[in-house]
């Protein structure tokens, strides 16, 4: 099984794991998912309250980017096990 993801960048990333690896990427990347959860909705209630700095901005923008790859990860890794 292969993977090829294109993230606005120029050049492609191109990942190959087994099932096997997937399934303990995506383990390991889901306490990296609440931790971005957390501080996107962090910054994002500042927003909403309309007292964000640039700065804030920018974190908010950042740590949804993230977010949204590491749920990429998590996501293809979480694959289902035939049944024999």
């Amino acid at each position: 099984m292969y993977y090829d993801w294109a993230y606005d960048m120029t050049d492609k990333c191109l990942l190959v794991l087994t099932a096997h690896e997937a399934d303990l990427l995506a383990k390991v990347l889901q306490r990296e998912q609440r931790y971005l959860e957390k501080k996107v909705t962090k910054y994002r209630d500042i927003l909403d309250g309309g007292e964000a700095t640039e700065r804030q901005q920018t974190i908010l923008d950042e740590a949804a980017d993230e977010l949204e790859i590491v749920e990429i990860f998590i996501k293809k890794g979480l694959i289902k096990k035939d049944k024999k």
